[in-house]
């Protein structure tokens, strides 16, 4: 809710002042100072006008008038009445308290407190002991007179240290009321118990294929490291949706788990998703992550998380992974699942499981005179599952590697490392319809060469070859169709330094591998990279391939530009060009993909962002819009107000989105780089604007 913890600073200045005050008078000494001064001994009065002040336990009362009846036990205040305690300031026309049977009344009360809320009430009266009864109440988070925004309420109740309640709220925009509540209630034990933290988020809106909707959002703070949510949506025509989250957050770990279901009218299918993932820290050398996805609908994502830019998914994966992180080695134990979406049944099937997959790595030393050595093992038994019920088996493999280097410096600017290596590969079966063992070993060996050239630029030479040995034997299989050697070829690198901020390299490949039938190709593509950071701000990669054999053709260019910062104002530009020998479909056609982004603010109060992504088949001239988002946002002083609309090839969506100031994304001045700072965004990435950061 927007009720904020100001109430607990309310409820210590209201309680010292109507019910600590008999103790405060009787034994504590009252610092009066005032104008004038007056003892009445006849009418047992003292009188205090002027610029009245009294300071006792760390508070102050300031007036222009104050009175206390000595035989009546009681004290009035009139006349720009404030309490001031610890930042926290109460206002009010008039109090009138009896420190004898405790009981009194303050009224046109106005409190504010340095956590931005903001309380009026018409009058405070005793009930019991630790009763009392609000009347004509209004709060907000707006400073001013005439607040933009608010509750209002007749009647409420507060509960000395434990509760307050109001009753039949009304939330206001203005003068224009928005919503009803039955009650708001807030907790006043401190701490973050529930209600104390408790947010609601409303966005109204209307889709292109579900009518109007909106979606309900409840989130509460559960702990200082945990947030709950509860998500409740309303399409008009494709039905009501249920969702929650849960995120937990400490400096060793994170947990985020994601649900929503849906009965989809139009589709008449049930839809559900959930996502979960987890992150620990057991000690300084053991980690342990997990992740779990499951959906039963692969266009999910363009109805009911428009916020990720995966549309389409056709492919699950969930793991678990246990890692070892040592000073001289590492171990991970791997679990993984992977589920692959069948359009014929419109099910998720299993496709591969590693049960389990075990790495372990010992860091390169030395072994003596320069000579560095790494040994390797990793470990799988894999289950594979193809379309036909009989193609499911298991399949076990491991591989042992050891590998050897030394580093020669020639000159000063000429450094030689050769390089040796050997691995042991062992299969339970080559494929599905093998069943024997297989057992080879491959032996391989690297010589680079690094030259540099100037200091502005380094010369990189590779040459790598590997054979593989005849199964269970030694000898090198000379019958394969490759001559059993599985890698030769040459790699040269160019890597030139133009001043701190520009690195640009140049990278190609010949292949010296001989066939017995096929004839290779001989050339890898060129490969040219660009990377540039003229400014902290600016930075720009380019990457172009070109073909050259059989013949010499531009084969793709991917350009990605962005400037600015997302807080303040940005500019994101990406293309990618592909080109394809063989067309013979739209997605395998020579083709642009393109990415424009971009967002500032046009004046303090003012946000606008737009990103779209857009797809060109050239040989075709085909043409498509993949999807194109326009947010605007309105700093309204106390609250936000934002407006998105975003289109699809299958549906769009206009919404609006409203929620008090409380953790705004695109607060200008934040320090959170304009997003909730939340596992979410960890873990989901492409959650940046969603209803439920309000």
């Amino acid at each position: 809710m927007i009720v904020k913890s100001i109430f607990n600073k309310f409820i210590i200045v209201v309680v010292i002042f109507f019910l600590l005050a008999p103790v405060v008078f009787a034994s504590n000494e009252v610092d009066i100072s005032a104008d004038e001064l007056e003892y009445d001994e006849l009418g047992g009065r003292v009188i205090a006008q002027g610029h009245v002040i009294l300071n006792w336990d760390n508070k102050k009362v300031f007036a222009d008038y104050v009175e206390f009846l000595i035989k009546k036990k009681s004290m009035t205040a009139s006349g720009n009445v404030t309490i001031e305690e610890n930042g926290d300031i109460i206002h009010s026309e008039s109090i009138v308290y009896n420190y004898d049977d405790e009981t009194g009344e303050i009224e046109e009360t106005f409190v504010s407190s340095s956590n931005m809320l903001y309380i009026r009430s018409k009058s405070i009266d005793r009930l019991s002991k630790d009763t009392f009864s609000l009347k004509h109440i209004t709060f907000s988070n707006c400073d001013l007179d005439e607040p933009h925004s608010y509750f209002k309420s007749n009647r409420g109740k507060l509960v000395l240290n434990k509760r307050i309640t109001i009753y039949n709220a009304v939330f206001y925009i203005g003068k224009i009321p928005v919503f009803y509540l039955p009650f708001v209630t807030k907790s006043l034990k401190g701490g973050l118990g529930f209600g104390s933290r408790l947010r609601l988020a409303v966005e109204p809106g209307y889709t292109g294929t579900g009518g109007f909707s909106v979606k309900t959002t409840v989130s509460c703070a559960l702990s200082e490291n945990s947030v709950a949510k509860v998500k409740y949506d309303y399409f008009e025509k494709r039905g009501k949706g249920y969702g929650g989250e849960f995120n937990y957050v400490t400096k060793g770990g994170i947990l985020s788990i994601d649900a929503y279901t849906i009965k989809d009218l139009i589709d008449k299918k049930e839809k559900q998703t959930l996502r979960s993932n987890y992150f620990q820290k057991l000690n300084n050398i053991w980690t342990l992550r997990s992740s779990a996805e499951v959906m039963n609908d692969n266009n999910f994502n363009n109805f009911y998380n428009q916020s990720n830019w995966d549309r389409t998914t056709n492919y699950l994966k969930s793991y678990a992974s246990l890692t070892r992180q040592g000073k001289k080695a590492s171990t991970e134990i791997n679990f993984e699942c992977t589920l692959k979406y069948n359009e014929n049944t419109s099910k998720y099937k299993v496709e591969s499981i590693n049960l389990p997959k075990v790495s372990w790595g010992y860091y390169q030393r030395n072994l003596g005179w320069g000579i560095m050595h790494k040994p390797s093992f990793e470990y799988s038994n894999t289950y594979k599952k193809y379309d036909s019920k009989t193609d499911a088996f298991y399949k076990n493999t491991a591989m042992l590697s050891y590998n050897l280097t030394k580093s020669f410096r020639m000159v000063r600017r000429f450094i030689l490392t050769p390089g040796l290596d050997i691995s042991e590969n062992w299969y339970d079966r080559s494929d599905k319809n093998e069943l024997k063992n297989a057992f080879f070993t491959c032996y391989g060996g690297t010589f680079n060469t690094r030259f540099k050239a100037t200091s502005w630029m380094d010369w990189n030479a590779r040459y790598r070859v590997q054979a593989r040995t005849k199964t269970s034997s030694l000898d090198i299989d000379t019958d394969l169709q490759n001559h059993s050697i599985e890698a030769n070829n040459i790699n040269f690198s160019n890597y030139m330094y133009i001043g701190d901020r520009m690195r640009v390299s140049n990278s190609i490949t010949y292949n010296l591998m001989r066939y017995r039938e096929n004839i290779p190709k001989k050339w890898f593509p060129l490969i040219n990279e660009l990377i540039w950071t003229p400014k902290y701000y600016i930075s720009v990669y380019a990457k172009e391939t070109q073909q050259l054999e059989p013949s010499f053709k531009f084969n793709s260019l991917q350009v990605d530009i962005k400037t600015g910062e997302l807080t303040t104002s940005y500019f994101n530009f990406v293309v990618i060009y592909q080109h394809y020998d063989n067309p013979k479909e739209v997605y395998r056609n020579n083709r642009i993909d393109n990415i424009i982004g971009f967002g500032l603010w046009l004046n303090p109060k003012w946000r606008f962002d737009y990103n779209i992504r857009s797809t060109i088949a050239i040989n075709i001239m085909y043409s498509r819009l993949n999807e194109h988002e326009l947010r605007i946002y309105r700093d309204c002083h106390c609250y936000n107000f934002g407006i998105r609309y975003s289109k699809r090839p299958n549906d769009w969506d206009f919404d609006f989105i409203f929620g008090m100031k409380t953790n705004m994304p695109f607060t200008k001045n934040s320090n959170n780089l304009g997003y909730d700072d939340n596992p979410t965004e960890i873990f989901y990435p492409w959650r940046k604007w969603d209803s439920s950061m309000l």
